[in-house]
This record gives C-alpha cells, sequence and structure tokens, in this order.
C-alpha cells in the first residue's frame, strides 16, 4: 500500500499498528448485539444477541441477570392501563363536600405573619373552586369567608344553591356546567352583577326579584331531562324576574334553550348584547319588541329557522334594530345600512304608487258602465226671449273622476262604498 508524502514534514506518516484480531471480532460482536437491541430490553439494561442460527438471546450488561425480585420499570401497556383505572375510580367518586380546607386551598391571597386563620379568611374576597366535583350544595363552607366578592364554582356537581345566600357580598358568580335545577338562594344577593347559569338543568329563570343591579346574564344550553322538563318545552322565564332585572340588564345570552316566542322578554330595551342562537325562532317580525332597544350593538340568531327560511333576515335587522352594530359575528358597515334603507324607501314609494293605480282603475271600472246610460230626466221648459216657444232638455254632466254616477233608472250610485274599493284605500 502507497503511502502519502507529508507536505510539511516531507515524510512518510507513521504506519498503523495491526490490529488484533481479537479485538476486531470484539467490536464487530459489540456492535451485533449494539444493532439487535430492542427499545424495551435498552431500558432494561438488556441486549439481544443472534447467536449462529439459533434463537436470539438476552444479556445483561452486566453479564448475569437481575434477582427474580429485582426492581424493573414497568411497561407502556401497564401505565395506561393504571391511568384508566384511575379515570374510572375519579368519574365513580361522589361529590365532595366544601370543607375549610378546600376554601383555603381555593385563594391566591397571601396571608400575613402572626394573622390568625380566621383573620386570614375574612380578608379573602376570590375564590377558585372549579373543577374540583363540589357538591351537591354550599352548605355551611361559605360562612367563613363573609367578604367574598367574586367565586368561580363551574365545572362541578352543584344541584342547589343551598348555602350560597350567606356570601351577600357577591357580585360575580359562575356556576355553568353544573347539576342546578332550581336558582333558589340567588334572592338574597342583592348585589350580584353578572351571573353565568349555562350548561345546568334549570327550566325556568326566578328568584331574581332583588338582583336590580344585574348587567349580565348567561343561561344558554340547559339540558332538560324528563322529570324537569316544563310544559311550554323550552325554558321559562318569570314575568316578575324580567321587570325586575330589565332597567339594568346589559348582557343577556340564551342560546340552545329551545325557544319559540320571546314575548316574556320584551321588558329587555336596555340591553346592549342579545344572543338567541340555536333556538326555534321563525320569524324576525317575532323579535321586533326586542330588536327595537336603543342601546342593542350585537344580535346573535344564528340556528334559527328564520336565518334559514328568510333569505334577507339580515337586512330585516337593520331596518328594525338602529343601534346594530354587528350581526351573528359580522360588522354592520355605514354603507350597508344606507343600501338597506334606500331600498325599503324605494319599495314604499312602489307599493304606495301601485295602490293608487289599483284604485283608479277598480273606480274606473265600476263608473264607466253607468255613464254609457243616460238618466231619462222629466223635460223641462225655459223661456227665452230668441225663441219663447222652445223646450229644452238638459241632462246633468258627469265627470269620470267622480264616484257619484247615475244607474240606468235615473238615480245617484255612490261608488266609493263598494267593499273592494274600501279594502284597497284601507291597506
Amino acid at each position: 500500500m502507497a503511502y502519502q508524502m507529508d507536505a510539511r514534514a516531507g515524510q512518510k506518516p507513521p504506519r498503523r499498528p495491526p490490529m488484533n484480531p481479537g479485538s476486531r471480532s470484539s467490536s464487530v460482536a459489540s456492535s451485533t448485539a449494539a444493532n439487535h437491541r430492542s427499545p424495551v430490553a435498552a431500558a432494561a439494561g438488556t441486549c439481544i444477541v443472534k447467536g449462529g442460527s439459533g434463537p436470539p438471546y438476552s444479556r445483561s450488561r452486566t453479564g448475569s441477570e437481575p434477582p427474580s425480585g429485582g426492581s424493573r420499570r414497568p411497561s407502556v401497556a401497564g401505565q395506561n392501563a393504571d391511568s384508566i383505572s384511575a379515570q374510572r375510580a375519579e368519574a365513580q367518586r361522589g361529590p365532595q363536600p366544601l370543607s375549610r380546607e378546600v376554601v383555603l386551598a381555593a385563594t391566591t391571597l397571601q396571608r400575613a405573619s402572626r394573622e390568625s386563620i380566621d383573620q386570614y379568611l375574612n380578608r379573602i374576597t376570590h375564590l377558585q373552586l372549579q373543577g374540583q366535583k363540589l357538591g351537591p350544595n354550599f352548605g355551611p363552607g361559605l360562612q367563613p369567608v363573609p367578604s367574598l366578592t367574586v367565586m368561580y364554582a363551574y365545572d362541578n356537581l352543584f344541584t342547589s344553591l343551598d348555602g350560597v345566600q350567606v356570601s351577600k357580598r357577591l357580585q360575580l358568580l359562575y356556576l355553568q356546567n353544573n347539576r342546578l335545577t332550581s336558582l333558589k338562594g340567588l334572592e338574597h344577593l342583592t348585589h350580584l352583577r353578572v351571573l353565568h347559569l349555562g350548561h345546568n338543568r334549570l327550566s325556568k329563570i326566578d328568584h331574581l326579584d332583588n338582583c336590580k343591579q344585574l348587567e349580565e346574564l348567561h343561561v344558554s344550553h340547559q339540558r332538560f331531562v324528563s322529570s324537569d322538563l316544563p310544559v311550554s318545552g323550552c325554558l321559562d322565564f318569570c314575568p316578575r324576574t324580567v321587570h325586575a332585572i330589565a332597567p339594568s340588564l346589559r348582557v343577556f345570552r340564551a342560546a340552545g334553550c329551545n325557544l319559540r316566542s320571546t314575548e316574556s322578554l320584551a321588558p329587555l330595551q336596555n340591553l346592549q348584547q342579545l344572543d338567541l342562537s340555536e333556538n326555534s325562532l321563525q320569524q324576525v317580525k317575532d323579535l321586533r319588541h326586542l330588536l327595537t332597544g336603543r342601546f342593542l350593538a350585537k344580535i346573535f340568531l344564528t340556528g334559527n329557522p328564520l336565518a334559514v327560511h328568510e333569505r334577507k333576515h339580515r337586512s330585516m335587522i337593520v331596518l328594525m334594530a338602529p343601534a346594530v352594530e354587528e350581526i351573528d359575528g359580522r360588522a354592520v358597515l355605514p354603507q350597508e345600512r344606507d343600501f338597506v334603507q334606500r331600498l325599503e324607501e324605494q319599495k314604499r314609494r312602489f307599493h304606495a304608487q301601485r295602490q293608487q293605480s289599483l284604485v283608479g282603475d277598480l273606480m274606473m271600472q265600476n263608473i264607466a258602465p253607468t255613464l254609457l246610460q243616460e238618466p231619462i230626466l222629466s223635460p223641462t221648459k225655459y223661456s227665452s226671449a230668441a225663441s219663447p216657444s222652445r223646450d229644452v232638455s238638459l241632462s246633468p254632466k258627469k265627470s269620470a273622476a267622480s264616484p257619484l254616477a247615475a244607474d240606468g233608472r235615473g238615480s245617484v250610485v255612490d261608488h266609493s262604498t263598494s267593499p273592494v274599493l274600501q279594502d284597497l284605500l284601507a291597506n
């Protein structure tokens, strides 16, 4: 084998020492073992070696098998089975009561040095109780926190609001995704401003008569069960409650509640946002009493039959709602509003002209046949200096536009009393 000359030293590079045949075979064996090592065996510290034509065998890195009682890493299948069993046990666990320990762990407020537990609980204003499978009610758990103003209690198992009446300073209450069937207890929360009740089992919205500062009410997607299903088949609203919260309510969301009529919501004239999507509303004109609000800026009506059957429901909403800025997530531009208003004005003019034309045609059809038959009046003698013996027969002159005309017998008939003509004039 020829060697190249070193450019700088001008000498031949030293030859490599001859490789030991034993080391070569050992390196080949080690590389072969590494290539045949399985992932599970690698994690356990073993390698799979193929020897000749026989089946592969495992060999420990230390050269000896671990003892039978040694610790081994659990397999992936075993980990999945353990996690599934843990999830099943968690799902089968019943509601957990709201204890003092849970309340202490549900706040981020720092406790001051030399402060007693009672003093610390008295200073708590926010509680984060979401997603802890709490229920079936609050019980005495809220009594140690009289200063509570904001409570996040969604994603739990509450079926009743018993015990919430002690938190008279509550302003923001989040109770969505529970199992509530009644709102009894909320009548004591006179300072409530925001109330989230979506994804519960409510059949009627009531017990809010004293919540006269309420600004937001969210009651979307109530899950009706057979025993709680109202007679009307949809979510009901107590008239007294609606009248009580109407002056202050600004945001109202009742999507997916199977609503067929909104007559009970007519007092809500100060709304800024209205969400009635995914209901059973048939016509836009049935919402006139809600859409005419002076402050209504955002409207959501997708998923209703009116959005499918009425192609121009968006234009109708623009005409009815003077302050609307967004419909179903799409902004209402000034150009769109001007175009809709001009188009509506042209339709009104065309309709008025058509009515006048129909009235004129009907009058002519009723009067023209009578004008062809001149009445026969008794001859009247008029004396004149030029022809004293001349008899002049005069017939009254009629106007074609006048509704008065003479019939065939000489009597005068008033055609303005025609029922068809009166209907046209009335329309």
